[in-house]
């Protein structure tokens, strides 16, 4: 006969979570756990980020229209505070019509910029203005002539590329980048770009 068994030890009941196999899955769940918390914090950064955007778009959406020189008075670079204001130019373009090709509702568009010399009380400073867009089957408008009102809205600059854009084409919403496309860095010498 043998004898009673007497309660069981630590090690006796729980000894295989000491084993390689159970070691490997208790480490891989510490680390599917840290990144998981990592890619949570990424995720809400992202989300707070577009919250702002879209928390300074409400604000500025229904305030009062700028003028050029008021846009101006931080210096010539769109700021948050700005971004999304109206603003009323008055002008003409200047140099030929560019695209840039980007989707809309799933469709390939053409999304004409061009370079507008807007007037202002210190002289004349150059401006992309984004007209709008065509489906890439459409012709793309030639920029009107002439004196030119536009009413718009302001927005901060993409990041440049650096890079030369095919003839006719510009890559991103970059003030510089677009005068360079456009050819006209030569003609805008010694004239403020709106950044």
């Amino acid at each position: 006969m043998s004898e009673p068994a007497g309660p069981r030890t630590f090690r006796e009941k729980y000894g295989f979570v000491l084993t390689p196999r159970w070691l490997g899955l208790i480490g891989f769940a510490i680390v599917a756990s840290a990144v998981c918390v990592f890619l949570g914090q990424w995720q809400w950064d992202r989300y707070e980020e577009k919250a702002g955007r879209l928390a300074r778009m409400d604000s500025a959406w229904d305030s009062p229209t700028l003028t050029i020189d008021r846009a101006l008075e931080g210096g010539l670079a769109v700021t948050e505070a700005s971004e999304w204001r109206r603003i009323d130019l008055a002008g003409e373009y200047i140099g030929e019509a560019l695209v840039r090709n980007r989707p809309v509702a799933s469709r390939p568009v053409y999304h004409q910029v061009g370079v507008f010399l807007a007037e202002r009380d210190a002289g004349a400073v150059a401006v992309a203005v984004n007209r709008g867009w065509v489906y890439v089957d459409d012709p793309v408008p030639a920029l009107p002539g002439g004196r030119q009102v536009v009413e718009g809205r302001l927005r901060i600059d993409e990041p440049a590329t650096g890079r030369p854009s095919p003839v006719g084409q510009v890559y991103t919403y970059n003030a510089g980048d677009v005068v360079a496309s456009a050819g006209l860095e030569a003609q805008l010498e010694g004239v403020p770009v709106l950044q």
